[in-house]
């Protein structure tokens, strides 16, 4: 949509590095709300530096066969193993309930796939597949949220009044 064909080749690093941001976000979300407040600096540090020096090495390995893919992948890689680490350091002191997230999860992404291809047959503008798929997309994900979460959402807004 915005690019012409000589950025065609992009196509295949952009959907590894689609993949790493999976793993990028859940890596924040343990390093920035779990790790940071209960002062878990060093640990943080010490993953940065193993997932960065990995990153480094195999870039340097790798870059030279298969170029912007194997930089893509090395990113990939990296992400993957902060991910790792952060789940790690912090599994005595989070739980998470993989079973309900994971039906979450599984729901979303039928309800996103269903919407998105609706709007691929009925629309025939790019950008307004795009912007229709995001926002009908997001919001039905969101009330799926506060479906699946409408216990904590009550009890959290009861605990808020005056």
């Amino acid at each position: 949509i915005f690019t012409g064909q000589e950025y065609i080749r992009s196509a295949d690093s952009l959907r590894i590095l689609s993949i790493s941001l999976i793993f990028a976000v859940i890596a924040c979300f343990y390093i920035n709300v779990i790790m940071l407040p209960f002062r878990m600096e060093a640990q943080i540090l010490r993953s940065t530096v193993i997932s960065a020096f990995t990153n480094i090495i195999l870039n340097i390995v790798l870059i030279p066969y298969g170029e912007e893919n194997a930089a893509a992948f090395t990113t990939l890689i990296s992400e993957i193993i902060m991910c790792i680490l952060g789940i790690w350091y912090t599994r005595s002191k989070f739980k998470f309930n993989v079973k309900k997230a994971l039906l979450i999860a599984v729901f979303g992404m039928i309800w996103i796939f269903i919407e998105c291809n609706l709007f691929l047959h009925i629309l025939n503008s790019s950008i307004l597949i795009i912007f229709m798929s995001i926002l009908v997309g997001g919001l039905g994900y969101a009330f799926l949220l506060m479906w699946c979460y409408k216990d904590y959402i009550l009890k959290f807004i009861s605990s808020i009044r005056c």
